[in-house]
């Protein structure tokens, strides 16, 4: 992959420095330390319960505040994929990633703790049978040592959650959801695993960093990744090659999801098509057999038809498949995907639904990583735009999302960030969807790290042998191979930690530059004024943009401070679509009001078009879907020589 050195700034009507890509950095590390703080238990030593991010954090209707781990694995994969692109970045910008690679090497223990300690937590008497147990079925968190002592995890010695304000916690371990055992694995718990895993076997290229895994073999991370993908996958494999998941205790299929199979129009996808090529896209068949077995070698065109139509018809559910196409070989004879009478590759399939249906951005962007598609850094602007956009919306504190039932008014910073994770549940934006608080981010870390390596990678490599490096501050704790030529040019310091080393015949030339003014990927610290009180209601603006949203079927009820809010758009040519959320009536503005808008197409999730008219010439347009059912649908406006993707909820 090739990659460019590039400085962006865009200036907006709130907030011009948030724009930037330093403010954007600034950010990760913020959200990084505040996950680490807030939202789960470092420990380094694998106790129960750690190592595993919580989703949400909020207070319950007897004021306690609870820190909720629900479907953890999804949350526990997007952390292993924010851990593998940080180190990625790290290293190639010439920075220490020790402890990034330790928070790796946690998180993966993690994992293979579920598997390991699953069928002892069903087991009655609870008795370890070691390694039979080591086998791909696992739980979904460990959180909390018994049903009858759920608050264990805040009295770990490494835990800052109780100074954080949490009293209380929550989980699918201490539930009763599966008759008072932990929940099950189920096969949306496997695929959102798995691009985690993926990352790790394809970015964390770390040879000397030999780790001992569960069952005590040493192992890279490369390998680690690869044989927990061929025991899980296997084991999703069921009984004679079914397909089916069970638990090993009892014998029954597991309670959610058991199917290896997708649900849709009355028919049942062969979804083992897609773990299995997905899986041996991951272990390379490095040593490991194929992971196709029964007829899930046979069933390509239609997990491709599935695809489409998920894609089409139910986009919640296209989270499954876009996970799995992200990941699968696009040599293979399934290659092209059908989609309204055109043929995509897998790649421009997932980048079709990015732009179109501006959800599940980060599929794009893995395959992309994944399968060093050699164009993707030079994309067309719009592609890039989307991903810029998005990244500088999301709020300085972190994303959170409140309801306020005196008022009927929803209150959070942006609503592109609003969700527990608009890359795994994008069709709960601007929807509490009785998750309401505040979220972990991880979706904006992600997010940030696949940009960056994408488009924004900023390391120079001027010829085979010679690496231009230039940074505000470069801390390093590498070896320099042999033969390699290395600038290192900061603004403000250079650091040698314990560990650097040049080697032979290499070369180090280091100089600051305190006239110059770089940016690359680093670790940064930054500490802006939040809390985790619940904001009020307000009318004007904040340290970042707090977006109300009114309880009414008119738009005339917007004062001109709600509509500042509700615009939150940079100063340059966009749509802006308000109120939204509403009732069915929205006004659409153009921005430039010398660019009038000239087609506006409103489809729901159905694929069914709602409201269409082409013979628009206003900069401003009132349009009345007051009488469709309440939901989510996807409007595109043309205006001037540009068209615009959005979409408005109607409640």
């Amino acid at each position: 992959m090739k990659y460019r050195y590039t400085l962006i700034l865009f200036f907006c009507l709130f907030q011009t420095n948030s724009q930037t890509l330093e403010a954007n950095l600034q950010k990760y590390w913020y959200y990084r330390e505040r996950l680490k703080n807030d939202f789960m238990v470092v420990d380094n030593n694998n106790a129960q319960g750690t190592n595993i991010p919580a989703g949400r954090r909020y207070v319950d209707e007897y004021n306690e505040t609870v820190l909720k781990w629900g479907d953890a694995e999804g949350y526990l994969g997007m952390y292993m994929m924010v851990l593998a692109t940080e180190y990625k970045l790290l290293k190639d910008n010439q920075q220490d990633y020790s402890e990034t690679l330790q928070e790796l090497k946690n998180a993966l223990h993690a994992f293979e703790r579920l598997d390991k300690y699953a069928e002892y937590w069903w087991r009655d008497p609870d008795i370890h049978n070691l390694p039979s147990d080591i086998n791909g079925f696992f739980i979904r968190d460990d959180v909390g040592s018994h049903p009858d002592s759920a608050n264990y995890i805040l009295n770990h010695p490494n835990s800052q959650l109780a100074q954080s304000g949490i009293n209380k916690i929550e989980s699918d371990f201490i539930n009763d959801d599966d008759g008072g055992h932990p929940c099950e694995m189920s096969k949306d718990q496997v695929w959102l695993i798995l691009p985690g895993l993926a990352l790790v076997e394809e970015l964390v290229d770390e040879p000397g960093y030999i780790i001992q895994d569960i069952l005590g073999a040493n192992v890279t991370f490369c390998e680690w990744a690869r044989k927990i993908t061929h025991r899980v996958i296997s084991y999703c494999q069921g009984q004679s090659d079914d397909w089916n998941i069970y638990n090993t205790v009892t014998g029954d299929l597991v309670r959610r999801g058991p199917h290896v199979h997708e649900q849709g129009f009355g028919y049942e996808w062969p979804f083992h098509f897609g773990f299995a090529e997905a899986g041996n896209s991951i272990t390379d068949q490095y040593g490991y057999s194929s992971l196709h077995c029964g007829s899930s070698s046979t069933n390509g065109t239609d997990f491709r038809e599935a695809a489409r139509a998920q894609a089409s018809f139910k986009p919640e559910s296209f989270y499954s498949f876009g996970s799995l196409i992200s990941l699968m070989n696009g040599e293979s004879s399934w290659q092209s995907l059908g989609w309204w009478g055109d043929e995509f590759t897998y790649y421009e399939f997932l980048r079709h639904v990015m732009l179109d249906v501006h959800w599940y951005e980060h599929f794009r962007l893995i395959r992309g990583i994944i399968h060093v598609l050699p164009d993707i850094s030079y994309d067309d602007q719009a592609a890039r735009q989307t991903y810029l956009d998005l990244l500088n919306i999301a709020p300085e504190c972190g994303p959170f999302n409140f309801y306020y039932e005196s008022s009927g008014t929803w209150i959070y910073p942006v609503y592109e960030w609003s969700s527990l994770s608009r890359l795994i549940r994008p069709e709960d934006l601007g929807s509490g969807n009785n998750k309401s608080g505040f979220y972990s981010g991880l979706d904006y870390m992600l997010l940030h790290n696949l940009f960056c390596l994408t488009y924004e990678n900023f390391i120079h490599t001027v010829e085979p042998g010679e690496v231009y490096v230039e940074s505000t501050d470069i801390v390093s704790s590498l070896t320099i191979p042999s033969f390699v030529d290395v600038d290192y040019i900061a603004d403000r310091r250079i650091q040698f930690k314990p560990g650097f080393h040049a080697e032979e015949a290499s070369h180090v030339n280091a100089y600051i530059n305190p006239q110059s003014s770089n940016f690359s990927y680093r670790k940064v610290i930054y500490q802006p004024q939040c809390s985790y009180v619940p904001p009020q209601p307000a009318t004007a603006m904040a340290s970042y943009t707090i977006e109300i949203v009114p309880d009414s079927t008119s738009t005339d009820s917007l004062n001109n401070n709600e509509k500042s809010l509700a615009q939150e758009t940079c100063s340059e040519k966009g749509i802006n679509i308000y109120p939204n959320p509403g009732r069915g009536i929205f006004k659409i503005e153009s921005i430039d009001h010398d660019e009038a808008i000239s087609s506006i197409e409103i489809v729901n999730t159905l694929g069914q078009i709602v409201f269409s008219d082409f013979r628009i010439n206003n900069s401003i347009v009132q349009i009345d879907i007051s009488n469709q059912p309440k939901g989510i649908y996807f409007v595109m406006i043309i205006s001037g020589d540009q068209i615009f993707n959005k979409q408005i909820i109607v409640q």
